[in-house]
């Protein structure tokens, strides 16, 4: 099991497609297409993640453990206000061995410079990110536990 927890210090939406509303609270499968989008933008093709493949593993691996959030406004300039999350959130990661917990945890370093979310290059977004533990699940792939524990931070 990988647990990591989010701090949203910035007001954080999601624009999600097809929706007239923007999601205000940040669910794995919100959260993790956006930065695989900004990710590919500038990484250079052997570096870039397989966006559908990664989707399909967050939605069934990575969930919301616990949160304390609270919904706040922002003046994007004059006219426009955007109502998004402040908090923190953490989230659980069912399959610790898997090669996309290394990708999760760059995107999450990468999402710490870029933010996430709606209106990001307007100061929205913005996080901390902080991994708090992987348990290694014996008769998993011991090379693949060794990358990622390497990540963690003591």
């Amino acid at each position: 099991m990988v647990k990591f927890r989010l701090r949203f210090l910035m007001s954080t939406q999601f624009n999600i497609r097809d929706r007239p509303m923007d999601m205000r609270f940040p669910e794995p499968v919100f959260l993790f297409p956006n930065l695989t989008k900004v990710w590919n933008q500038y990484a250079a093709e052997e570096c870039q993640v397989d966006e559908g493949e990664f989707y399909r593993w967050v939605s069934q691996h990575v969930s919301v453990s616990s949160y304390k959030l609270q919904t706040r406004p922002v003046k994007i300039d004059r006219q426009v206000k955007v109502f998004g999350c402040v908090g923190w959130t953490r989230y659980l990661n069912n399959d610790p061995a898997n090669v996309y917990v290394s990708w999760m945890d760059i995107l999450l370093r990468f999402a710490e410079y870029v933010n996430v979310g709606g209106n990001r290059t307007a100061g929205c977004g913005v996080i901390k990110y902080r991994l708090l533990e992987i348990e290694n699940n014996k008769g998993k792939n011991e090379e693949e536990m060794q990358k990622v524990s390497l990540m963690k931070e003591d």
